[in-house]
């Protein structure tokens, strides 16, 4: 049992509080203060991983705040180094600081190999020193100071300064106090560049300081990335479930401003951003709290975007489960489709729909069925064993008789499938199944006969149409109900796509035909034929190509031969 230790301050480094044990003990050997606080002479005097905690609390009266827990949590870095590490890793580090040896958790915890630079010479902010002095009667090292990300205090909005205690290789046993001597007034200001730099960094500062004072919920890589990809989705940098990484980059870049400068003195890699990817994509190994800090901070900046399909929880609408119309699906997934959000709510009871956002209309579709659930298949095979006829058991089940007789081939061929979704990731399996029908192969020699007849038919409306209508594709399909259809399927329709490339008209052979039309009802009513009448009834802009504007002058001086 030791006879004398130091009262524990508020947010003080472990490592002071042996430092002030060594002075007030007036002792001239630090090897003999780490002989009696910890059983061996050996132990370093480290600032991230003090070692051999389990001996030192038995020395110690039996009290909660010498537990070794307890020290590891309100005056060491750990909470903060351990926030986003994974979470395999804490209940060893922990161990290994109480009972064993710290060789290594540098590198296991990613620290050695992180680009960001760890802190060597203890650091102190002059206003806390103060503050220190007139409540203790004595200063100490703050935790907080210590911080890599901290650079302002996070108190008092000032500058930290460089102490002239630095913990090299030849300095590992040494344990020195905050006093005037190591924290004179002349000791150098920590560069925090321009004052527009001073509002993040404080935000930062902040925000590391948390990390200290809360115990966060442990997640794997994989959970953070999720996570973050759930932030980066609300706040509308998702595009195709794919990270929008230059609007992400422009955005970080925009937000933290000249404060990245200033933070390239802590990690070389900073204003690459390439740690913003790699937060974003799936993880391998463990990042510095710094990015995660940097991540969370702009991500809580941004608000959420406001999603077409309005905000949660959403209804489900299976006619079949006694939970219909309650709001039980808490997210839902998204993709594009043909340029329009498709949203696709799930159950857990297997339902499943999709709904797009109609511009025409500007209002959300109407729901359609993408899976119908357990249940549907249970009393599809409960009703197809009752030798039950279609049509009822279409209205039994709330779908339409194609719908039963489409889901019937699939329950047949996988009895043992619960949900549609099962069984749509067999397809393969069903076009290799002789028993299924199969759909007879398009003739598309036919087809392309039967357009090419339609089509003609439609280029002789387009052209008798008064005044004229140009012939373009777009005009064709849309008068044969099938837009966009053929223009897909070129190389299936060789007849079809020769006719059209010699009938299209372009914007040159359109308004020559408009000159002659409008040639010809001047004619026709009497009226003398002038090259500004005619441009102005056939519409003609300004500016027109030199072969419709040759056209127009041939009209006028040939006027009696029309």
């Amino acid at each position: 049992m030791l006879v004398y230790f130091p009262q524990l301050y508020p947010d003080e480094l472990l490592y002071s509080v042996f430092a002030r044990y060594h002075q007030h003990r007036g002792s001239i050997s630090p090897k003999q203060t780490s002989l009696e606080l910890f059983g061996t002479s050996n132990a370093i005097a480290s600032l991230n991983f003090p070692c051999h905690l389990g001996v030192l609390s038995s020395q110690l009266p039996d009290r909660p705040q010498y537990a070794p827990e307890r020290l590891i949590a309100e005056h060491t870095l750990l909470p903060y180094l351990l926030a986003y590490a994974r979470p395999e890793h804490h209940d060893r580090v922990v161990a290994n600081i109480i009972h064993g040896s710290t060789d290594g958790l540098a590198l296991l915890l990613g620290i050695v190999a992180s680009q960001v630079r760890q802190v060597d010479q203890l650091r102190f902010c002059p206003a806390c020193q103060r503050e220190m002095v007139a409540q203790y009667g004595e200063s100490y090292w703050c935790r907080t100071h210590q911080l890599p990300s901290v650079l302002l205090c996070p108190k008092h909005n000032e500058p930290l300064r460089l102490s002239h205690v630095i913990l090299s290789h030849e300095n590992r046993h040494a344990y020195l106090t905050a006093s005037v001597l190591t924290c004179p007034n002349t000791a150098p200001v920590l560069d925090v560049g321009l004052p527009s730099a001073s509002s993040r960094l404080l935000l930062i500062a902040q925000r590391s300081a948390e990390l200290l004072q809360q115990t966060m919920a442990a997640k794997t890589l994989s959970e953070w990335t999720s996570w973050y990809r759930q932030q980066l989705a609300a706040k509308g940098f998702l595009r195709h479930s794919h990270v929008d990484s230059k609007r992400l980059h422009d955005g970080v870049k925009l937000y933290y401003g000249d404060a990245l400068q200033v933070l390239e003195g802590i990690s070389s890699t900073i204003r690459q951003l390439d740690w913003l990817d790699v937060l974003c994509r799936k993880q391998r190994k463990s990042q510095h709290p710094l990015y995660h800090i940097l991540l969370s901070l702009f991500l809580d900046s941004k608000p959420s975007s406001v999603s077409v399909f309005g905000a949660g929880p959403w209804p489900c609408l299976n006619p079949l489960e006694q939970h219909l119309g309650e709001c039980r699906i808490s997210t839902i997934s998204t993709h594009r489709n043909h340029g329009r959000t498709v949203g696709v709510f799930a159950c857990d009871c297997g339902y499943a729909y999709t709904r797009h956002w109609d511009n025409e209309k500007h209002a959300l579709s109407k729901p359609l069925p993408r899976h119908y659930g357990h249940t549907f298949y249970q009393l599809l095979s409960k009703y197809q064993q009752q030798g039950l006829g279609l049509r009822a058991t279409a209205r039994l089940l709330h779908v339409d008789p194609n719908t039963v007789q489409r889901e019937r081939v699939r329950l047949n061929a996988f009895p043992d499938s619960g949900t549609s979704k099962d069984v749509s990731n067999k397809k393969s399996v069903l076009r290799k199944n002789n028993n299924i029908p199969h759909l007879p192969r398009t003739d598309w020699a036919a087809v392309d006969e039967a357009l090419l007849t339609d089509f003609q038919q439609a280029v002789r409306m387009v052209l008798q149409e008064t005044p004229p209508v140009r012939v373009t594709r777009k005009m064709l399909e849309r008068l044969l109900d099938c837009v966009g259809w053929t223009e897909k399927r070129v190389q299936l329709l060789p007849k079809l796509s020769h006719y059209l490339a010699q009938v299209i008209e372009s914007t040159a052979d359109f308004q020559i035909r408009r000159l002659y039309w409008a040639a010809k009802e001047m004619q026709q009513q009497g009226e003398p034929i002038k090259a500004w009448r005619i441009r102005r009834l056939a519409h003609l802009p300004s500016n027109v190509l030199p072969e419709v504007e040759n056209t127009l002058l041939r009209l006028v001086e040939c006027s009696d031969q029309l």
